[in-house]
């Protein structure tokens, strides 16, 4: 198991089991609780950036569960019927590159994604005042991606949040990650679609 400088990822798993929990919508109370942005974290070495600020509650530290997920390796997915937060393991990125943007050495089976143009235009049929204050833009450079939005800028991890086909030009989206930064209202207004990548050709299998 891999381990994070500071913060358990036991601790990480019993959040995410306690958010699961049916019996939770019986027992939501609230609490007082402090963001604490002198929590770092780090895995094999290398500290993670953290778009959202660790917080403290009775003298434990709370981390995003999608972020450290994702930075474990790890896949996530929130399910709206059960209020499950579900994390498994990520199998399809386990052959792609971490520091490249190119997809000439990638071969992935299949990986559902949101095609960023569909996503940019849900924003403005689903509000479109909510559109202009998301300002949602994506900038691929050199040697990195920038998404930004809500005045935030992520910096996604090539062939893995993001997948550009240097093609077409288009870009696509990983499903669990746009879930974690994307009003749902917005998501379901845009339909998935599989991709895979052969020798760095990214290919639609279906809408």
């Amino acid at each position: 198991m891999k381990k994070l400088g500071y913060v358990s990822f036991g601790l990480i798993l019993g959040l995410t089991l306690s958010v699961a929990s049916p019996a939770l919508a019986q027992t939501v109370k609230s609490i007082t609780a402090k963001i604490n942005s002198s929590v770092s974290v780090v895995v094999n070495g290398e500290k993670v950036r953290l778009n959202a600020q660790p917080i403290t509650y009775n003298n434990l530290n709370y981390l995003p569960v999608g972020e450290i997920s994702r930075a474990l390796g790890m896949k996530v997915n929130w399910s709206k019927t059960t209020n499950t937060i579900e994390i498994s393991e990520d199998t399809s990125t386990k052959t792609q590159p971490t520091d490249t943007i190119s997809t000439d050495s990638v071969n992935i089976q299949a990986v559902k994604v949101y095609e960023y143009e569909s996503v940019s235009l849900a924003f403005k049929n689903w509000n479109i005042e909510e559109s202009k204050k998301a300002n949602i833009k994506i900038s691929v450079q050199e040697d990195k991606i920038l998404l930004g939005l809500y005045d935030k800028i992520y910096h996604l991890k090539p062939n893995k949040e993001y997948y550009h086909d240097k093609t077409t030009g288009k870009g696509y989206l990983e499903e669990s990650f746009l879930k974690n930064i994307i009003p749902n209202d917005v998501i379901e207004l845009v339909t998935p679609v599989n991709i895979s990548i052969n020798d760095g050709k990214i290919t639609v299998i279906d809408k």
